[in-house]
């Protein structure tokens, strides 16, 4: 059983960073805490669950013309950590898929446990990013 919690949020802050630094100024990112409170309260307002509809409306919360979700599951592997990441960036309002990532299994290298994961976050970042960017 693979402990992971938090790498959502790690995740997220070092897609942002990674996606900003593409960006070329071709775009604007909101600040992350900023976004991480307002998907906090609608989320406990309804239900805690974060789906593309939810994503949406806080999008039109936000004021942005785009966002990016996704998913994370680990995936049982011998001797080496595994994840499985698929991700989507979405029109606001209409909610046509503007970019999409198929799921793909990111190998963590050799000795990444569930002690130091974190440290590998840039990376898969950056992996997802120059996906999110093709």
């Amino acid at each position: 059983n693979t402990n992971l919690s938090g790498m959502e949020d790690l995740l997220a802050r070092e897609l942002q960073t990674k996606m900003v630094a593409a960006a070329d100024g071709r775009y604007v990112m909101l600040d992350y805490n900023q976004v991480r409170a307002v998907i906090t309260e609608q989320a406990a307002a309804l239900s805690g669950t974060l789906n593309e509809g939810l994503a949406l409306d806080l999008g039109r919360l936000l004021g942005v013309e785009e966002v990016i979700i996704g998913t994370l599951n680990p995936v049982e592997a011998k001797n080496r950590l595994r994840i499985e990441v698929a991700t989507k960036s979405l029109a606001v309002p209409s909610g046509q898929i503007r970019k999409e990532v198929k799921p793909f299994t990111y190998t963590f290298p050799k000795g990444t446990d569930e002690t130091n994961w974190w440290h590998r976050i840039p990376d898969l970042a950056n992996e997802l990013a120059k996906r999110l960017n093709k």
